[in-house]
């Protein structure tokens, strides 16, 4: 079963927009942080999950973008359990 359709436009809206809300920041950490925060305050009904189901998309397609530059060597499989959710754990 795939995602719903509303994640995935608000996930295509918001990494269109990235590059303006993202500007300058070029660390992964801060910008996972920066991504919450600007999904929090545009759908502040979206439920914790469904904020991190959208981080994890936005940050699967600026990595396809090589928003991150030459040095982002982070792949797919990284984006399930692990580090990246803890940092979103209170978000």
């Amino acid at each position: 079963m795939g995602m719903p359709m509303d994640l995935e436009a608000i996930i295509n809206e918001v990494a269109d927009e990235a590059d303006e809300f993202l500007s300058g920041i070029s660390v992964r950490k801060d910008a996972r942080t920066t991504l919450s925060e600007h999904i929090q305050a545009n759908h502040a009904e979206m439920p914790p999950d469904d904020r991190l189901i959208v981080v994890r998309g936005v940050m699967k397609i600026l990595d396809k973008e090589d928003f991150f530059g030459a040095d982002s060597t982070r792949t797919e499989s990284v984006w399930g359990e692990g580090s990246d959710d803890a940092d979103l754990a209170e978000v």
